[in-house]
């Protein structure tokens, strides 16, 4: 058969910007996570604890406007329902989504040979890292961030006076402040776990494994050992010793908030520090 030389043909259509390159990765990860029912299921049920704390929230504001401000609402006073919604009820949301999504991100690119896909075009590691996480980290704060983000501004809508709208802003500061080292631990690390295994069943494990026996054996032999900085190799209880501090809860373990705030921010580093050097591994094309 004759080769036809149709000449040079000029692309013509619009051309995706350099910055924005990572945004096709991110919409394939998203568009995959989509399709699975377990990931909508995992969302709208991550939705009804912050209605019941809504719910409380209300009943016991009216409750302590009605009988006067003398009464003594400790753990379960209104604007503590923030921080236990945010850490003790969507934590196990986040943590499902990071394992159904967040895991499986690299591990299945390595196990398909997606990689000569990807970097065959003009696709930086960068590009890659942001395209995966980005992605995992945003269905995460759906589950996560935003029903507390909700839960605050339902409170500041409650607000009386100048006062108690304060109060509920400085939740919102709290909850702001809080969510990168959340995502990071619930998001960024169960990506960056995915490129040590070809297979995502694998990578869930690990992420459990890591996630639960470090909460185990941190807060077990700090609270055996009666030495609180044993407690920093839980993973949880940084975030938890994180969350105590900005919502100015009691603390667990007396520990100042640099230090797990230190530690929590080291371990992500490294684990996105570990995936760009297993991806130089991989040629890349730019």
């Amino acid at each position: 058969m004759p080769i036809r030389d149709m000449g040079y043909q000029p692309y013509e259509g619009e051309l995706l910007p350099h910055r924005g390159r990572f945004w096709t990765i991110a919409r394939r990860v998203l568009q995959q996570a989509w399709a699975a029912r377990s990931v909508k299921l995992t969302l709208l049920a991550s939705l009804f604890p912050m209605v019941a704390c809504g719910a409380v929230m209300y009943i016991q504001l009216k409750v302590k406007t009605i009988a006067g401000q003398h009464i003594k609402m400790d753990l379960d006073d209104a604007d503590q329902l923030i921080f236990i919604l945010y850490y003790w009820c969507q934590i196990w949301f986040a943590f499902g989504l990071g394992q159904r999504v967040g895991a499986p991100a690299i591990a299945d690119d390595v196990r398909t040979g997606a990689f000569s896909f990807y970097f065959s075009r003009p696709v930086s590691r960068a590009h890659y890292v942001i395209g995966k996480i980005m992605p995992v980290a945003l269905l995460v704060g759906v589950a996560s961030t935003l029903p507390a983000v909700l839960l605050v501004l339902f409170r500041l809508s409650l607000a009386t006076d100048g006062a108690d709208a304060w109060v509920a802003l400085k939740l919102l500061a709290s909850t702001v402040a809080l969510t990168p080292f959340y995502l990071g631990l619930m998001a960024a690390l169960p990506v960056c776990l995915g490129s040590l295994s070809s297979k995502s069943r694998a990578v869930q494990f690990i992420w459990a494994g890591v996630f639960f026996f470090s909460w185990i054996m941190g807060e077990g032999i700090a609270t055996a050992s009666e030495e609180p900085t044993v407690a920093l190799l839980s993973l949880p209880t940084n975030l938890l010793l994180i969350a105590q501090h900005l919502y100015g809860m009691p603390l667990k373990f007396d520990l100042p908030l640099y230090y797990p705030a230190g530690v929590l921010a080291g371990v992500i580093a490294l684990a996105v520090w570990l995936l760009m050097r297993r991806l130089e591994r991989v040629e890349i094309f730019t």
